[in-house]
């Protein structure tokens, strides 16, 4: 029996169906809107902020990569389509992302490869200075750190705060005159010195350079600013890309210092980056960028041609070959700009996989290792006189910075490698050691004439001190200007603990005890905020329980 509903019963019916799709529709149309405005805003702004980093890339001015859609950006689209003969319809969506993508992918492969620097001083010894590092290839799948979180927790636990301004060597060179303020403008010029404008590119540099690190490892959040704005620096004036063709706007008389800062700064600075990128935090874009621009340094930067530009004595080459006179007029070409080439170029190429910038860290690197003669001496410094130890410290850090990397990707025990003269890495450290308490032999052998009052701690020259020596053995200190058992032991833990067992013990003991040890190792402008110290201990290699473990066991 087919049943039929009252007329009445079915107008109720469809009335309340009405009343509650209207209901229904009162109450989803606002929750759609919100959800719709939700998505779709920063899906715009991530257009935008893609859409300026593109033609940041194709070299229109979009303004800030911060994804507000301003007159500028909207600008730089006109003009990119107009180059094109092609009109912009006034609205940024997929379509407009993929016109420039591109067009990117165009303008990339119409590059001109990248020429190789000639690196003058590593061709005229290639041969008689190669090592089986040369040989090696980097793996895409290595990294410098396994567990980076685990690694910051270590910092966070034992280093954050313990570095404060009023500390250090930040508040001695703030003492000293230098204006942290424009540290890092001078790092971006690379030609300015606002931050003490009575000292050189050079030394400004390398003193802001301390001072940046120091800021980074007492908080790596906030100190971690200055870094970041130092690269998005370089990329946005693109010098660092290739600072050869920069230089050739630069007057002559700032190339006795220009091409050493470059050589030190640039490759701390991405030896930074090669360790803590993951913090930095960059898009991915820019992450490209950065690469891109480490591999154009390492590439074509040719320390050379410029640095002779400042006289005739720069140009002859250091003589790897000599025991005792490898400096024939200038050590720039075998100096200390070359560690930092080395490490700075041997990081980044392990960790981003860049074969081209690993290789140029390697040649640097025969350079470097060649000028330690059979005596075990870095003959690149030891000319110096009552300057020697003071910048002959300056390696130990590099070593054990370069035995890490090398142990973790090759499993290759560098420290104790010998170079060409037979000598090991080790080796050079203990020698180094002994020449700071008994230096007379070292200073008076290789003393190059030259006296550098600079580093004269009590008013002496070279002749005045050598008399003191020979006279009172034990004021040996007195030539010690840039080197202490602090910067000697804690910079190089590994090297410390291999050669200097009693010693290292005894030191890190006591350093412990006063819980000074992990400040003391502030960093230097050798390696820019990488603390081998810090990286030891987070690895497990040195425990700061050794002194507890002593008296437990006593």
């Amino acid at each position: 029996m087919l049943f039929v509903m009252p007329m009445q019963k079915k107008v109720r019916l469809q009335r309340r169906l009405q009343s509650d799709r209207i209901l229904f529709m009162k109450k989803i149309v606002p929750l759609f809107c919100f959800l719709l405005l939700a998505l779709s805003a920063p899906a715009l702004a991530n257009d935008v902020r893609t859409a300026q980093q593109l033609l940041t890339e194709l070299g229109y001015d979009p303004g800030p990569v911060d994804g507000n859609y301003s007159g500028r950006t909207e600008q730089a689209i006109i003009n990119f389509y107009t180059k094109k003969n092609k009109k912009f319809d006034g609205e940024l969506s997929t379509n407009e992302i993929k016109d420039l993508e591109s067009s990117l992918s165009v303008s990339i492969a119409a590059r001109p490869k990248l020429k190789k620097s000639k690196h003058v001083q590593h061709a005229r010894y290639s041969k008689y200075i190669a090592t089986p590092f040369r040989n090696l290839k980097v793996n895409e799948n290595f990294t410098l750190i396994d567990d980076f979180n685990s690694f910051m927790r270590f910092h966070e636990k034992h280093l954050k705060g313990q570095l404060p301004d009023d500390r250090g060597v930040f508040n001695y060179l703030a003492r000293q005159g230098f204006d942290f303020d424009f540290c890092v403008e001078d790092f971006i010029s690379t030609t300015s010195n606002k931050a003490n404008s009575s000292r050189g590119v050079q030394n400004v540099t390398a003193q802001c350079g301390q001072m940046i690190s120091q800021r980074f490892l007492n908080n790596p959040e906030s100190g971690l600013e200055h870094y970041r704005k130092i690269i998005l620096g370089w990329l946005g004036n693109g010098i660092v890309q290739n600072p050869n063709v920069f230089s050739k706007k630069l007057p002559s008389k700032i190339m006795n210092e220009w091409p050493y800062a470059i050589s030190s700064n640039v490759p701390n600075i991405l030896s930074h980056y090669a360790i803590y990128h993951s913090l930095y935090n960059f898009d991915q874009f820019t992450h490209q960028s950065i690469l891109r621009m480490g591999e154009a340094f390492y590439t074509q930067w040719d320390y050379y041609p410029e640095v002779i530009r400042s006289g005739d004595f720069k140009k002859k080459l250091c003589n790897l070959r000599s025991q005792t006179k490898v400096v024939v007029s200038s050590n720039d070409h075998c100096g200390s700009y070359s560690f930092r080439m080395a490490t700075g170029g041997i990081y980044f190429g392990l960790e981003f996989n860049s074969q081209i910038a690993f290789d140029t860290g390697i040649r640097h690197l025969e350079v470097m290792l060649a000028t330690f003669n059979k005596d075990a001496v870095y003959a690149a410094q030891a000319h110096r006189g009552i300057c020697a130890i003071g910048y002959m410290k300056q390696f130990p850090a590099h070593f054990e910075l370069i035995h890490y990397a090398f142990s973790k990707a090759y499993g290759i025990d560098f420290i104790n490698t010998k170079n060409i003269n037979g000598v090991t890495p080790a080796e050079a450290y203990t020698k180094l050691w002994k020449i700071a308490h008994n230096p007379l032999e070292t200073i008076t052998k290789y003393w190059n004439g030259f006296n550098q009052m600079s580093c004269s701690r009590n008013g002496k020259n070279q002749k005045e001190t050598i008399a003191q020596l020979k006279k009172y053995p034990n004021s040996f200190r007195d030539v010690w200007n840039g080197f202490g058992y602090e910067d000697f032991l804690l910079s190089s833990p590994i090297l410390a603990k291999q050669e200097l067992p009693k010693e290292w013990k005894l030191f890190h003991n006591l350093e412990i005890q006063n819980e000074t040890a992990i400040q003391q190792t502030v960093s230097g402008n050798d390696w820019m905020g990488i603390n081998p110290y810090l990286l030891q201990l987070a690895l497990g290699n040195i425990s700061l329980r050794n002194l507890n473990a002593e008296k437990i066991k006593h």
